[in-house]
C-alpha cells in the first residue's frame, strides 16, 4: 500500500471553508486527537481548529471503547468548536457531522449510509466513528470536541474487527488521499453547520438524513443499561432523536444509545 503524506500542510493548502478546519494542529502521535483539542482549547486556540494525528494510541470510540487507529491508512482527526447553542441541542452537532461526512465520503464509494446516532457503514460494515463531548469550560459558551475516525487505506483489521469494520480501500479496490478527504469533509460540515445555526434545530436537514438512514422502516433492537427494547425506526425528530415506533403503535423519542439492525425480528 502507498501511504499518502499527511501534513497541516497537505490539508491546509487544500482548504476553501471560512472557519472549519482553520487552523489544522497536526501530530505525528497523539493519545487521541479529543485529548489533542481540549489541551489545544485551553491554550485559546479558536472555534474551528481541526486536531489530525498520524497515530493514535488511546484512540476511543463510544462507552469508552477502544478505537483502531494505525498509522498511515486513516483520518483520525477532531474539530474545536464553540457553538452558540443550548447545552440539550449539542448532540445535534453529532448529527450534522455524519451528513458532512457523508458528503465527503459518498462520492467516493456505494452502498454509504449512516447509522444513528454516530456510525457510517459500507453496507453492514463501519468505516466512519463520530465521538461528540461537551467539555466543562469557563467561557459563556459550550467547548465541544467532534472526534472523527475513518477508515480510508487500511487493508487489515485485526481479528476481532475484521467482521464488522471495513475501508474506503476495501470497498473501493484502490487508495484514496486523505487530505482531500479532509478537506472535502470540512468544507460540507461548514456548510450543515451554517444550516443548523440558521434555525437552531435539524428540521432543513431532516429529509436528507433519513434518506441515508440504514435502519429506517427496519425493525431493530435498542441497547440500553435497562435491556433490549425493539421497535421500528420511523426516522429522526427536529433535534436529532430517534423516532421509534413500539410493538403497542406508540412513538418513543430515543435521545441516545445504541441500536442494532441485525437480528431484530
Amino acid at each position: 500500500m502507498k501511504v499518502d503524506s499527511l501534513s497541516a500542510a497537505s490539508v491546509s493548502g487544500l482548504l476553501s471553508t471560512a472557519w472549519a478546519g482553520r487552523p489544522v494542529v497536526f501530530e505525528k502521535e497523539v493519545d487521541s486527537t479529543n485529548l489533542m483539542v481540549r489541551r489545544l482549547a485551553d491554550q485559546g486556540m479558536p472555534h474551528g481548529t481541526l486536531a489530525l494525528a498520524e497515530l493514535q494510541m488511546a484512540g476511543r470510540g463510544r462507552r469508552g471503547r477502544e478505537w483502531f487507529s494505525p498509522e498511515g491508512s486513516g483520518i483520525w482527526m477532531s474539530l474545536l468548536l464553540r457553538p452558540a447553542l443550548a447545552a440539550e441541542k449539542i448532540s445535534m452537532l453529532t448529527i450534522i457531522t455524519a451528513m458532512a461526512v457523508y458528503d465527503g465520503l459518498a462520492p467516493l464509494v456505494s452502498d454509504l449510509s449512516i447509522k444513528w446516532p454516530n456510525d457510517l457503514l459500507i453496507g453492514q460494515k463501519k468505516v466512519c466513528g463520530i465521538l461528540t463531548e461537551m467539555v466543562p469550560s469557563e467561557s459563556s459558551l459550550p467547548l465541544v470536541v467532534v472526534g472523527i475516525g475513518i477508515n480510508v487505506n487500511t487493508e487489515d483489521f485485526p481479528e476481532d474487527l475484521a467482521e464488522i469494520a471495513t475501508s474506503l480501500r476495501a470497498a473501493a479496490g484502490k487508495s484514496f488521499d486523505r487530505s482531500r478527504i479532509i478537506a472535502d469533509i470540512m468544507q460540507a460540515f461548514e456548510a450543515r453547520y451554517a444550516q443548523l445555526t440558521a434555525c437552531g434545530d435539524l428540521r432543513d436537514m431532516r429529509e436528507a438524513y433519513e434518506d441515508r438512514l440504514v435502519c429506517k422502516k427496519r425493525r431493530i433492537n435498542m441497547i440500553s443499561p435497562a435491556g433490549v427494547t425493539s421497535g421500528t425506526a420511523e426516522g429522526i425528530d427536529d433535534l436529532g432523536h430517534l423516532l421509534v415506533r413500539m410493538a403497542d403503535g406508540s412513538l418513543q423519542s430515543v435521545m441516545s444509545g445504541e441500536i442494532s439492525v441485525r437480528n431484530s425480528n
